[in-house]
Protein backbone atom coordinates (compact mmCIF):
# COMPACT_ATOMS: atom_id res chain seq x y z
CA UNK A 1 0.00 0.00 0.00
CA UNK A 2 2.89 2.38 0.76
CA UNK A 3 4.14 2.02 -2.81
CA UNK A 4 0.70 2.84 -4.15
CA UNK A 5 0.53 6.00 -2.03
CA UNK A 6 3.88 7.09 -3.46
CA UNK A 7 2.50 6.63 -6.95
CA UNK A 8 -0.46 8.86 -6.06
CA UNK A 9 1.84 11.74 -5.16
CA UNK A 10 3.18 12.49 -8.60
CA UNK A 11 2.19 10.23 -11.42
CA UNK A 12 -0.60 12.27 -12.96
CA UNK A 13 1.56 15.18 -14.04
CA UNK A 14 4.23 12.81 -15.35
CA UNK A 15 1.94 10.68 -17.47
CA UNK A 16 -1.03 12.63 -18.77
CA UNK A 17 -0.85 15.85 -20.68
CA UNK A 18 -3.03 18.43 -18.96
CA UNK A 19 -5.46 20.21 -21.26
CA UNK A 20 -4.88 23.96 -21.18
CA UNK A 21 -7.38 24.74 -23.93
CA UNK A 22 -9.43 23.13 -26.65
CA UNK A 23 -7.90 20.45 -28.84
CA UNK A 24 -8.68 20.26 -32.55
CA UNK A 25 -8.09 16.88 -34.20
CA UNK A 26 -8.06 18.19 -37.74
CA UNK A 27 -8.78 16.62 -41.12
CA UNK A 28 -9.15 13.04 -39.87
CA UNK A 29 -11.13 10.10 -41.23
CA UNK A 30 -13.75 9.46 -38.56
CA UNK A 31 -15.02 5.97 -37.64
CA UNK A 32 -17.46 6.78 -34.86
CA UNK A 33 -18.18 3.27 -33.47
CA UNK A 34 -21.81 3.09 -34.58
CA UNK A 35 -21.04 0.85 -37.55
CA UNK A 36 -21.69 3.34 -40.33
CA UNK A 37 -19.39 4.42 -43.13
CA UNK A 38 -16.18 6.27 -42.34
CA UNK A 39 -16.29 10.07 -42.84
CA UNK A 40 -13.20 11.66 -44.32
CA UNK A 41 -11.85 15.18 -43.80
CA UNK A 42 -13.53 15.71 -40.42
CA UNK A 43 -12.43 17.75 -37.43
CA UNK A 44 -13.21 16.73 -33.86
CA UNK A 45 -13.04 19.39 -31.16
CA UNK A 46 -12.31 18.39 -27.56
CA UNK A 47 -12.89 20.77 -24.66
CA UNK A 48 -11.95 19.56 -21.21
CA UNK A 49 -13.04 15.94 -20.93
CA UNK A 50 -15.64 15.93 -23.70
CA UNK A 51 -16.20 16.13 -27.41
CA UNK A 52 -17.90 19.45 -28.17
CA UNK A 53 -17.99 19.57 -31.97
CA UNK A 54 -17.68 17.29 -34.99
CA UNK A 55 -17.83 18.84 -38.45
CA UNK A 56 -16.20 18.84 -41.89
CA UNK A 57 -12.69 20.25 -41.58
CA UNK A 58 -13.35 22.95 -44.17
CA UNK A 59 -16.22 24.36 -42.10
CA UNK A 60 -14.29 24.84 -38.85
CA UNK A 61 -12.11 27.85 -38.05
CA UNK A 62 -9.33 26.90 -35.65
CA UNK A 63 -8.53 29.59 -33.03
CA UNK A 64 -4.91 30.66 -32.89
CA UNK A 65 -4.58 29.58 -29.24
CA UNK A 66 -5.99 26.10 -29.77
CA UNK A 67 -3.90 22.96 -29.74
CA UNK A 68 -4.03 21.29 -33.15
CA UNK A 69 -3.40 17.66 -33.94
CA UNK A 70 -2.91 17.37 -37.68
CA UNK A 71 -4.47 14.00 -38.51
CA UNK A 72 -4.47 14.10 -42.30
CA UNK A 73 -4.42 10.59 -43.70
CA UNK A 74 -5.11 9.07 -40.27
CA UNK A 75 -8.15 7.40 -38.69
CA UNK A 76 -9.98 8.20 -35.45
CA UNK A 77 -11.91 5.53 -33.54
CA UNK A 78 -13.37 5.42 -30.02
CA UNK A 79 -11.26 4.15 -27.16
CA UNK A 80 -11.46 0.37 -26.90
CA UNK A 81 -13.29 -1.55 -24.16
CA UNK A 82 -12.58 -4.99 -22.67
CA UNK A 83 -15.60 -6.40 -20.87
CA UNK A 84 -13.91 -9.23 -18.95
CA UNK A 85 -10.54 -8.88 -17.26
CA UNK A 86 -9.01 -9.89 -13.92
CA UNK A 87 -6.52 -7.27 -12.80
CA UNK A 88 -5.84 -8.58 -9.32
CA UNK A 89 -4.09 -11.91 -8.89
CA UNK A 90 -6.82 -14.57 -8.86
CA UNK A 91 -4.93 -17.87 -8.67
CA UNK A 92 -1.68 -19.50 -7.59
CA UNK A 93 -0.41 -19.81 -4.04
CA UNK A 94 3.01 -18.36 -4.86
CA UNK A 95 1.67 -15.38 -6.78
CA UNK A 96 -1.02 -14.58 -4.22
CA UNK A 97 1.54 -14.78 -1.42
CA UNK A 98 3.98 -12.60 -3.36
CA UNK A 99 1.51 -9.86 -4.23
CA UNK A 100 -1.13 -9.97 -1.48
CA UNK A 101 0.20 -6.82 0.20
CA UNK A 102 0.81 -5.02 -3.12
CA UNK A 103 -2.43 -5.80 -4.89
CA UNK A 104 -3.21 -2.14 -5.62
CA UNK A 105 0.15 -1.80 -7.38
CA UNK A 106 -0.52 -4.96 -9.40
CA UNK A 107 -3.97 -3.74 -10.44
CA UNK A 108 -2.74 -0.27 -11.40
CA UNK A 109 0.06 -1.71 -13.53
CA UNK A 110 -2.41 -3.87 -15.47
CA UNK A 111 -4.73 -0.88 -15.95
CA UNK A 112 -1.84 1.23 -17.24
CA UNK A 113 -0.63 -1.46 -19.65
CA UNK A 114 -4.16 -1.65 -21.00
CA UNK A 115 -4.35 2.12 -21.51
CA UNK A 116 -0.94 2.02 -23.20
CA UNK A 117 -2.58 -0.15 -25.90
CA UNK A 118 -5.63 2.07 -26.38
CA UNK A 119 -8.04 0.25 -24.06
CA UNK A 120 -9.67 3.13 -22.22
CA UNK A 121 -12.24 1.12 -20.24
CA UNK A 122 -12.04 -2.25 -18.44
CA UNK A 123 -14.67 -4.34 -16.69
CA UNK A 124 -13.07 -6.48 -13.99
CA UNK A 125 -15.49 -9.33 -13.41
CA UNK A 126 -13.66 -11.26 -10.66
CA UNK A 127 -11.07 -10.18 -8.14
CA UNK A 128 -10.44 -8.66 -4.72
CA UNK A 129 -13.07 -5.96 -4.33
CA UNK A 130 -11.27 -3.72 -1.80
CA UNK A 131 -8.05 -3.05 -3.77
CA UNK A 132 -9.99 -2.90 -7.03
CA UNK A 133 -12.19 -0.17 -5.54
CA UNK A 134 -9.11 1.73 -4.35
CA UNK A 135 -7.52 1.80 -7.80
CA UNK A 136 -10.85 2.43 -9.56
CA UNK A 137 -11.48 5.49 -7.42
CA UNK A 138 -7.93 6.82 -7.72
CA UNK A 139 -8.17 6.65 -11.52
CA UNK A 140 -11.63 8.20 -11.55
CA UNK A 141 -10.47 11.05 -9.31
CA UNK A 142 -7.48 11.80 -11.55
CA UNK A 143 -4.95 10.85 -8.88
CA UNK A 144 -3.36 8.23 -11.14
CA UNK A 145 -3.57 7.39 -14.84
CA UNK A 146 -5.04 4.15 -16.10
CA UNK A 147 -7.93 2.66 -18.00
CA UNK A 148 -11.33 3.47 -16.54
CA UNK A 149 -12.34 0.59 -14.24
CA UNK A 150 -15.69 -0.97 -13.45
CA UNK A 151 -15.39 -3.75 -10.89
CA UNK A 152 -17.56 -6.61 -9.67
CA UNK A 153 -15.38 -8.15 -6.95
CA UNK A 154 -16.42 -11.68 -6.12
CA UNK A 155 -18.45 -13.90 -8.41
CA UNK A 156 -21.49 -14.23 -6.17
CA UNK A 157 -21.97 -17.83 -5.08
CA UNK A 158 -18.31 -18.78 -5.51
CA UNK A 159 -15.97 -19.32 -2.59
CA UNK A 160 -12.67 -17.79 -3.67
CA UNK A 161 -9.57 -19.19 -5.42
CA UNK A 162 -9.23 -22.10 -2.98
CA UNK A 163 -12.81 -23.35 -2.98
CA UNK A 164 -14.93 -26.13 -4.41
CA UNK A 165 -16.81 -23.77 -6.70
CA UNK A 166 -13.68 -22.19 -8.20
CA UNK A 167 -10.98 -24.88 -8.11
CA UNK A 168 -12.69 -28.04 -6.83
CA UNK A 169 -10.70 -27.93 -3.61
CA UNK A 170 -11.01 -26.82 -0.02
CA UNK A 171 -8.55 -24.44 1.68
CA UNK A 172 -5.70 -26.32 3.30
CA UNK A 173 -4.09 -23.49 5.28
CA UNK A 174 -4.88 -20.30 7.11
CA UNK A 175 -3.36 -18.39 4.18
CA UNK A 176 -5.78 -19.97 1.69
CA UNK A 177 -8.72 -19.28 4.02
CA UNK A 178 -7.65 -15.64 4.34
CA UNK A 179 -7.34 -15.23 0.58
CA UNK A 180 -10.79 -16.77 0.09
CA UNK A 181 -12.23 -14.30 2.59
CA UNK A 182 -10.65 -11.35 0.76
CA UNK A 183 -12.38 -12.43 -2.43
CA UNK A 184 -15.73 -13.52 -1.04
CA UNK A 185 -16.72 -10.48 1.08
CA UNK A 186 -19.67 -12.45 2.55
CA UNK A 187 -21.07 -13.21 -0.91
CA UNK A 188 -19.79 -16.73 -1.42
CA UNK A 189 -20.97 -20.32 -1.40
CA UNK A 190 -23.22 -19.79 1.62
CA UNK A 191 -25.64 -17.77 -0.57
CA UNK A 192 -26.48 -20.87 -2.59
CA UNK A 193 -28.22 -22.43 0.42
CA UNK A 194 -30.20 -19.35 1.43
CA UNK A 195 -33.94 -18.90 1.21
CA UNK A 196 -35.44 -15.93 -0.67
CA UNK A 197 -35.38 -13.33 2.08
CA UNK A 198 -31.92 -14.29 3.30
CA UNK A 199 -30.62 -14.09 -0.24
CA UNK A 200 -32.15 -10.66 -0.76
CA UNK A 201 -30.50 -9.39 2.40
CA UNK A 202 -27.15 -10.91 1.47
CA UNK A 203 -27.00 -9.46 -2.04
CA UNK A 204 -28.14 -6.07 -0.75
CA UNK A 205 -25.29 -6.14 1.77
CA UNK A 206 -22.81 -6.94 -0.98
CA UNK A 207 -24.19 -4.23 -3.26
CA UNK A 208 -23.64 -1.75 -0.44
CA UNK A 209 -19.89 -2.46 -0.61
CA UNK A 210 -19.63 -0.58 -3.90
CA UNK A 211 -19.29 -2.92 -6.87
CA UNK A 212 -20.16 -1.36 -10.23
CA UNK A 213 -22.01 -4.47 -11.40
CA UNK A 214 -22.76 -7.97 -10.18
CA UNK A 215 -21.52 -11.23 -11.60
CA UNK A 216 -22.90 -14.47 -10.19
CA UNK A 217 -22.16 -18.10 -10.80
CA UNK A 218 -25.12 -19.82 -12.43
CA UNK A 219 -22.78 -22.82 -12.30
CA UNK A 220 -19.46 -23.52 -10.62
CA UNK A 221 -16.25 -22.62 -12.40
CA UNK A 222 -15.03 -26.05 -13.41
CA UNK A 223 -18.24 -27.82 -14.40
CA UNK A 224 -21.86 -27.22 -15.31
CA UNK A 225 -23.36 -27.93 -11.90
CA UNK A 226 -26.11 -25.38 -11.35
CA UNK A 227 -25.70 -23.33 -8.16
CA UNK A 228 -28.75 -21.07 -7.95
CA UNK A 229 -32.34 -22.07 -8.61
CA UNK A 230 -34.38 -20.10 -11.15
CA UNK A 231 -36.12 -18.25 -8.31
CA UNK A 232 -32.79 -17.41 -6.65
CA UNK A 233 -31.40 -16.11 -9.94
CA UNK A 234 -34.45 -13.89 -10.33
CA UNK A 235 -33.85 -12.45 -6.86
CA UNK A 236 -30.24 -11.62 -7.69
CA UNK A 237 -31.34 -9.88 -10.89
CA UNK A 238 -34.16 -7.95 -9.20
CA UNK A 239 -32.01 -6.62 -6.38
CA UNK A 240 -29.18 -5.59 -8.71
CA UNK A 241 -31.50 -3.86 -11.16
CA UNK A 242 -33.17 -2.09 -8.24
CA UNK A 243 -29.81 -0.39 -7.64
CA UNK A 244 -29.65 0.64 -11.29
CA UNK A 245 -26.73 -1.71 -11.98
CA UNK A 246 -26.19 -4.43 -14.57
CA UNK A 247 -25.87 -8.10 -13.72
CA UNK A 248 -24.11 -10.88 -15.58
CA UNK A 249 -23.44 -14.57 -15.14
CA UNK A 250 -20.95 -17.34 -15.65
CA UNK A 251 -22.90 -20.35 -16.90
CA UNK A 252 -21.14 -23.57 -17.81
CA UNK A 253 -24.17 -25.45 -19.10
CA UNK A 254 -26.89 -24.68 -21.60
CA UNK A 255 -29.69 -25.15 -19.09
CA UNK A 256 -28.12 -22.88 -16.48
CA UNK A 257 -27.55 -20.27 -19.19
CA UNK A 258 -31.16 -20.52 -20.30
CA UNK A 259 -32.40 -19.97 -16.74
CA UNK A 260 -30.11 -16.96 -16.36
CA UNK A 261 -31.47 -15.39 -19.55
CA UNK A 262 -35.05 -16.00 -18.38
CA UNK A 263 -34.16 -14.45 -15.00
CA UNK A 264 -33.19 -11.25 -16.81
CA UNK A 265 -29.39 -11.05 -16.87
CA UNK A 266 -27.87 -8.30 -18.96
CA UNK A 267 -24.72 -10.12 -20.06
CA UNK A 268 -23.26 -13.61 -20.27
CA UNK A 269 -19.53 -14.08 -19.98
CA UNK A 270 -18.06 -16.40 -22.64
CA UNK A 271 -21.41 -18.01 -23.58
CA UNK A 272 -19.62 -19.97 -26.29
CA UNK A 273 -17.50 -21.87 -23.75
CA UNK A 274 -19.77 -24.88 -23.35
CA UNK A 275 -19.06 -28.63 -23.51
CA UNK A 276 -21.70 -29.03 -26.24
CA UNK A 277 -22.96 -27.03 -29.25
CA UNK A 278 -25.17 -24.16 -28.15
CA UNK A 279 -28.81 -24.91 -29.07
CA UNK A 280 -30.49 -22.78 -31.72
CA UNK A 281 -33.37 -22.13 -29.32
CA UNK A 282 -30.97 -20.68 -26.72
CA UNK A 283 -29.25 -18.50 -29.30
CA UNK A 284 -32.64 -17.17 -30.38
CA UNK A 285 -33.62 -16.46 -26.76
CA UNK A 286 -30.37 -14.59 -26.11
CA UNK A 287 -30.97 -12.48 -29.21
CA UNK A 288 -34.62 -11.75 -28.40
CA UNK A 289 -33.76 -10.67 -24.86
CA UNK A 290 -30.84 -8.54 -26.16
CA UNK A 291 -28.44 -10.16 -23.71
CA UNK A 292 -24.86 -9.11 -24.37
CA UNK A 293 -22.49 -11.94 -25.30
CA UNK A 294 -19.03 -11.18 -23.93
CA UNK A 295 -17.06 -13.47 -26.25
CA UNK A 296 -13.62 -14.85 -25.55
CA UNK A 297 -12.21 -15.17 -29.09
CA UNK A 298 -8.55 -15.54 -28.10
CA UNK A 299 -9.52 -18.77 -26.34
CA UNK A 300 -11.78 -19.93 -29.16
CA UNK A 301 -8.94 -19.68 -31.69
CA UNK A 302 -6.24 -21.59 -29.78
CA UNK A 303 -6.28 -24.75 -31.87
CA UNK A 304 -6.55 -25.57 -35.60
CA UNK A 305 -9.90 -25.46 -37.35
CA UNK A 306 -10.49 -29.18 -37.63
CA UNK A 307 -11.01 -31.22 -34.45
CA UNK A 308 -9.84 -34.32 -36.31
CA UNK A 309 -6.37 -33.07 -37.25
CA UNK A 310 -3.55 -35.48 -36.49
CA UNK A 311 -1.70 -34.93 -33.24
CA UNK A 312 1.85 -33.69 -33.62
CA UNK A 313 4.58 -35.93 -32.28
CA UNK A 314 6.90 -34.71 -29.57
CA UNK A 315 10.52 -34.66 -30.75
CA UNK A 316 11.50 -36.64 -27.67
CA UNK A 317 8.77 -39.31 -27.68
CA UNK A 318 5.34 -40.16 -28.96
CA UNK A 319 2.46 -39.08 -26.71
CA UNK A 320 0.98 -41.70 -24.42
CA UNK A 321 -2.54 -42.97 -24.96
CA UNK A 322 -3.82 -40.78 -22.11
CA UNK A 323 -2.09 -37.71 -23.58
CA UNK A 324 -3.58 -38.43 -26.98
CA UNK A 325 -7.09 -38.67 -25.50
CA UNK A 326 -6.59 -35.42 -23.56
CA UNK A 327 -5.28 -33.61 -26.64
CA UNK A 328 -8.18 -34.84 -28.78
CA UNK A 329 -10.65 -33.79 -26.10
CA UNK A 330 -9.12 -30.31 -26.01
CA UNK A 331 -9.30 -30.01 -29.79
CA UNK A 332 -12.91 -31.16 -29.84
CA UNK A 333 -13.84 -28.77 -27.03
CA UNK A 334 -12.13 -25.78 -28.62
CA UNK A 335 -13.72 -26.60 -31.97
CA UNK A 336 -17.11 -26.55 -30.22
CA UNK A 337 -16.33 -23.19 -28.62
CA UNK A 338 -15.32 -21.74 -31.96
CA UNK A 339 -18.46 -22.95 -33.69
CA UNK A 340 -20.61 -21.65 -30.83
CA UNK A 341 -18.98 -18.23 -31.16
CA UNK A 342 -19.58 -18.22 -34.90
CA UNK A 343 -23.22 -19.14 -34.39
CA UNK A 344 -23.76 -16.30 -31.88
CA UNK A 345 -22.07 -13.82 -34.23
CA UNK A 346 -23.96 -15.00 -37.31
CA UNK A 347 -27.28 -14.81 -35.45
CA UNK A 348 -26.80 -11.09 -34.80
CA UNK A 349 -26.50 -11.32 -31.01
CA UNK A 350 -24.95 -8.30 -29.31
CA UNK A 351 -21.26 -9.14 -28.91
CA UNK A 352 -18.63 -7.41 -26.80
CA UNK A 353 -14.92 -8.14 -26.52
CA UNK A 354 -13.39 -10.07 -23.61
CA UNK A 355 -10.00 -11.53 -22.78
CA UNK A 356 -10.34 -13.01 -19.27
CA UNK A 357 -6.82 -11.54 -18.88
CA UNK A 358 -5.25 -12.86 -15.70
CA UNK A 359 -1.87 -14.37 -16.63
CA UNK A 360 -0.05 -11.05 -16.59
CA UNK A 361 1.46 -11.56 -13.12
CA UNK A 362 3.55 -14.54 -14.19
CA UNK A 363 7.36 -14.16 -14.33
CA UNK A 364 7.03 -15.65 -17.82
CA UNK A 365 4.98 -12.62 -18.89
CA UNK A 366 7.31 -11.37 -21.61
CA UNK A 367 8.75 -14.74 -22.58
CA UNK A 368 5.39 -16.35 -23.38
CA UNK A 369 5.10 -16.83 -27.12
CA UNK A 370 2.06 -19.07 -27.46
CA UNK A 371 -1.15 -17.50 -28.85
CA UNK A 372 -3.23 -18.25 -25.75
CA UNK A 373 -0.62 -16.54 -23.58
CA UNK A 374 -0.74 -13.37 -25.68
CA UNK A 375 -4.52 -13.43 -25.50
CA UNK A 376 -4.39 -13.31 -21.70
CA UNK A 377 -2.15 -10.24 -21.48
CA UNK A 378 -3.55 -6.82 -20.55
CA UNK A 379 -3.68 -4.46 -23.51
CA UNK A 380 -2.21 -6.49 -26.35
CA UNK A 381 -4.54 -9.38 -25.50
CA UNK A 382 -7.53 -7.14 -26.08
CA UNK A 383 -6.21 -6.14 -29.50
CA UNK A 384 -5.74 -9.81 -30.36
CA UNK A 385 -9.31 -10.58 -29.25
CA UNK A 386 -10.69 -7.84 -31.52
CA UNK A 387 -8.71 -9.20 -34.46
CA UNK A 388 -9.97 -12.70 -33.83
CA UNK A 389 -13.58 -11.60 -33.94
CA UNK A 390 -12.91 -10.99 -37.63
CA UNK A 391 -11.42 -14.48 -37.89
CA UNK A 392 -14.70 -15.76 -36.42
CA UNK A 393 -16.86 -14.09 -39.06
CA UNK A 394 -17.24 -10.40 -38.23
CA UNK A 395 -16.35 -7.62 -40.61
CA UNK A 396 -13.77 -5.14 -39.30
CA UNK A 397 -16.58 -2.59 -38.81
CA UNK A 398 -18.57 -5.07 -36.72
CA UNK A 399 -15.51 -5.93 -34.62
CA UNK A 400 -14.95 -2.23 -33.90
CA UNK A 401 -18.58 -1.84 -32.82
CA UNK A 402 -18.15 -4.84 -30.50
CA UNK A 403 -15.02 -3.27 -29.01
CA UNK A 404 -16.48 0.20 -28.55
CA UNK A 405 -20.23 0.79 -28.67
CA UNK A 406 -21.19 -2.66 -27.39
CA UNK A 407 -18.54 -2.47 -24.70
CA UNK A 408 -20.13 0.75 -23.47
CA UNK A 409 -23.52 -0.99 -23.46
CA UNK A 410 -21.99 -3.67 -21.24
CA UNK A 411 -20.84 -0.90 -18.90
CA UNK A 412 -24.30 0.69 -18.83
CA UNK A 413 -22.59 3.87 -20.01
CA UNK A 414 -23.29 4.33 -23.72
CA UNK A 415 -24.49 7.84 -22.88
CA UNK A 416 -20.96 8.66 -21.62
CA UNK A 417 -18.52 6.89 -23.94
CA UNK A 418 -18.16 4.14 -26.52
CA UNK A 419 -18.82 6.22 -29.66
CA UNK A 420 -17.47 9.50 -31.02
CA UNK A 421 -20.38 11.87 -30.55
CA UNK A 422 -20.84 15.38 -29.22
CA UNK A 423 -21.28 15.43 -25.45
CA UNK A 424 -19.47 12.17 -24.76
CA UNK A 425 -16.11 11.71 -23.10
CA UNK A 426 -13.18 12.18 -25.45
CA UNK A 427 -11.96 8.58 -25.32
CA UNK A 428 -10.19 8.48 -28.67
CA UNK A 429 -7.67 6.37 -30.52
CA UNK A 430 -5.83 7.81 -33.54
CA UNK A 431 -4.57 5.19 -36.00
CA UNK A 432 -2.00 5.44 -38.74
CA UNK A 433 -3.86 3.13 -41.15
CA UNK A 434 -7.46 2.18 -41.92
CA UNK A 435 -8.88 -0.44 -39.51
CA UNK A 436 -11.80 -1.06 -41.89
CA UNK A 437 -9.33 -2.21 -44.53
CA UNK A 438 -7.55 -4.49 -42.06
CA UNK A 439 -8.51 -4.92 -38.43
CA UNK A 440 -4.81 -5.47 -37.64
CA UNK A 441 -4.38 -1.72 -38.11
CA UNK A 442 -5.75 -1.16 -34.60
CA UNK A 443 -2.17 -1.85 -33.53
CA UNK A 444 -0.87 1.14 -35.57
CA UNK A 445 -1.62 3.68 -32.84
CA UNK A 446 -0.50 7.28 -33.14
CA UNK A 447 -2.27 8.74 -30.10
CA UNK A 448 -4.39 7.59 -27.16
CA UNK A 449 -6.73 10.06 -25.45
CA UNK A 450 -8.86 9.34 -22.40
CA UNK A 451 -11.36 11.93 -21.18
CA UNK A 452 -9.56 14.64 -23.08
CA UNK A 453 -6.08 13.78 -21.79
CA UNK A 454 -3.41 12.79 -24.30
CA UNK A 455 -1.63 9.85 -22.74
CA UNK A 456 2.15 9.66 -22.68
CA UNK A 457 2.26 5.96 -23.49
CA UNK A 458 6.05 5.78 -23.29
CA UNK A 459 5.81 6.39 -19.53
CA UNK A 460 3.41 3.50 -18.90
CA UNK A 461 3.48 1.61 -16.66
CA UNK A 462 4.83 4.26 -14.33
CA UNK A 463 6.29 1.82 -11.81
CA UNK A 464 6.68 -1.69 -13.23
CA UNK A 465 6.47 -4.48 -10.69
CA UNK A 466 5.74 -7.66 -12.60
CA UNK A 467 6.07 -6.65 -16.26
CA UNK A 468 8.91 -5.74 -18.53
CA UNK A 469 7.70 -2.96 -20.78
CA UNK A 470 8.06 -3.92 -24.47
Amino acid sequence: MRAFILILLGVTAAVAQAIAGDIYIRDVTLIDGNGGAARSHMTVVVSGQRIVKIAPAASIRVPAAAEVIDARGQYLIPGLIDTNVHLSVIAGVEELAKYEDRMTDVILEAAQLSLKHGITTLRDSYGMLAPLRTVRDAIANGEVVGSRLLVAGNIVGWGGPFSKTFADKVPSSYFEERINDRFVEQAGEELVDMGPEQLRAAIRAYLAKGPDFIKYGATSHINGWMLFSPRAQTILVEETHRRGLLIETHAGSTEAMREAVLAGVDLIQHPEVLPVPIPDELVQLIGERKVICSLFPALDMRVPESPSEELSQSPARAPTGWEQRQARAKKLMSHTWRENARKLIASGCIVSVATDAYRHHSPEFDRAAEPDEEGLRPGSGTLLAIERLVDLGMSPAQALVAATRNGALACGALDKFGTIEVGKYADLLLLRNDPLASIRNIREQVLVMKQGQVIDRDRLPTRPIWSVTP
